[in-house]
């Protein structure tokens, strides 16, 4: 493969939920006719699934290299079982998780989107792969409709995320615990914005916190107007190895404070893009409250976020990332055959 030489992609995509059997069988024959005319030097699979199945038999008939995007931690995710959940979402979960494992073992390169994902893959996976971090691009918003803009009077600090996961949300309700009473405070509320499978035992966790309005759970909305509207983003979570939330609050100058344990942290520069904090200093915590609303120091690192974000998270860039990763799998696929 010459450096030189453009790279040309093609794309097939599944939804078994939303197509039906019929739909799915014809993609599927498609897919084998496009890779028996394209003639792929590799297959790049995004996501574990039918896809999984069906790129190990393009290998093995084609004998071609498959190489796999992997976003979150497997591993923590497939933990997750041991949480009250429904049996129709504990199946899916242990699927998706042996779906990623065969896929992971299958392919010649794997391309964590973070630093803490490319250390979880050699923490966790048995074989030895070669390993090349491509980010994901940030995304410009929608405008929201009337019913999503925000309402909210008072002054509020904001957190964007899902409840899919527990081990994604446990820190966050330690750390609202832990703060209430600062941000009644400085009259301050705590808005969360998502929803998702363990948004009810989230509720159970901070009934008290919700009743007296310090913090407002408002759903699934188009975060648009609550990033232009508040003082800034809360970002703590037990997982996200580079959520888009992180990056939609860089491109929206919303300053960024984030938990110094979440892994995500690895892309903030403190008090360049964004602030680390230790949730757990009290003292400190309650002093960068109480200056959130006169510090000028945020609007400089608001400005510097926005800057960040647009230069190394466009789209232009992260496909630098992944066509220099493709070249050199391919080149080295080559030299081993």
């Amino acid at each position: 493969m010459e450096r030189n030489k453009k790279l040309t992609f093609k794309e097939a995509s599944f939804h078994l939920r939303s197509r039906g059997v019929y739909s799915t069988l014809k993609n599927i024959f498609h897919l084998f006719e496009t890779v028996n005319e394209f003639k792929p030097d590799l297959i790049l699979v995004e996501t574990p699934g039918l896809i999984t199945s069906i790129a190990i038999l393009l290998k093995r008939i084609y004998k071609i290299s498959i190489v796999s995007r992997l976003k979150g931690d497997n591993w923590k995710a497939y933990l997750e079982i041991k949480q009250g959940m429904p049996l129709k979402e504990k199946i899916a979960r242990y699927l998706n998780y042996r779906a990623g494992m065969i896929l992971l073992r299958h392919a010649e390169a794997i391309l964590p989107i973070s630093n803490h994902i490319a250390n979880v893959i050699n923490k966790n996976l048995k074989q030895k792969k070669p390993l090349y971090i491509v980010n994901i691009p940030f995304r410009k918003l929608d405008r929201p409709d009337k019913s999503e803009i925000c309402d909210v009077e008072a002054k509020f600090i904001l957190t964007v995320t899902n409840f899919n996961f527990w081990d994604k949300i446990e820190p966050l309700i330690d750390k609202i615990n832990k703060l209430s009473t600062i941000l009644i405070e400085n009259e301050l509320t705590w808005v969360i914005l998502g929803d998702g499978l363990f948004m009810d035992r989230f509720k159970g966790e901070l009934k008290k916190e919700i009743s007296s309005n310090v913090v407002k759970l408002l759903g699934l909305k188009n975060p648009y107007s609550y990033y232009r509207k508040a003082l800034a983003m809360f970002y703590i979570s037990g997982t996200d190895g580079l959520p888009n939330v992180l990056l939609e609050s860089f491109y929206y100058k919303l300053p960024v404070i984030i938990d110094a344990q979440c892994p995500a942290a690895e892309f903030i520069q403190q008090n360049k893009n964004g602030i680390i904090a230790d949730f757990n200093d009290l003292q400190y915590v309650k002093t960068l409250i109480r200056n959130l609303k006169e510090d000028d120091n945020l609007r400089t690192i608001s400005e510097t976020a926005h800057k960040y974000v647009v230069e190394q998270f466009s789209v232009e860039n992260v496909s630098k990332q992944l066509e220099k990763a493709l070249y050199n799998i391919m080149l080295d696929t080559k030299q081993n055959c």
